[in-house]
């Protein structure tokens, strides 16, 4: 192998590190973030054979608000969201963290709280349907009782988290 081909593999490996590390830090996978505290929150909530098992994780938008959770108007305090919905429709599971102004987030939970409709699904009607607030987040569930349940307590334990790392 020549110099010139050596040179030219570490430049190359040199460039695809760089790009790694760029997505790494650049793609909202940050724990303080509405994917991140959603994605802690599944873990810790461990759901086993609650939760389905073709599911579409994707960035929610506040337009967004209105297919996944039936919430049909503008929210003014909505900064970024993710949500997690299984590929099959009618689903019997939809949950969501939204970030929001925190001034503002108790008053928008309540509202997003009254305008979730359970029958938003042409066969299935949820169980429950939670807005809960910690924070500058909100999470969004519909679903049965019991995983609502343990999705709001790991979602308390998620924000917490967030909290200690950044003390």
């Amino acid at each position: 192998m020549n110099t010139e081909t050596t040179r030219l593999r570490r430049v190359g490996a040199l460039a695809l590190c760089l790009v790694l590390l760029f997505s790494l830090f650049s793609c909202g996978g940050g724990t303080d973030t509405p994917k991140g505290v959603l994605t802690d929150t599944v873990s810790r909530a461990n759901l086993g054979s609650k939760m389905p098992n073709s599911i579409k994780k994707k960035t929610l938008t506040a337009d967004g608000l209105g297919s996944a959770f039936g919430i049909r108007k503008d929210a003014p305090s909505f900064l970024r969201g993710y949500v997690y919905e299984p590929n099959i429709v009618p689903n019997t599971l939809v949950f969501g963290c939204v970030e929001v102004e925190p001034e503002t987030a108790e008053d928008t939970a309540k509202d997003f709280l009254d305008k979730m409709n359970l029958g938003k699904q042409v066969c299935v009607v949820y169980d429950k349907k939670i807005a809960t607030v910690d924070g500058k987040y909100i999470l969004l569930v519909m679903g049965e009782e019991e995983v609502c349940a343990a999705l709001e307590v790991a979602f308390h334990a998620a924000v917490a988290a967030l909290g200690s790392k950044e003390g």
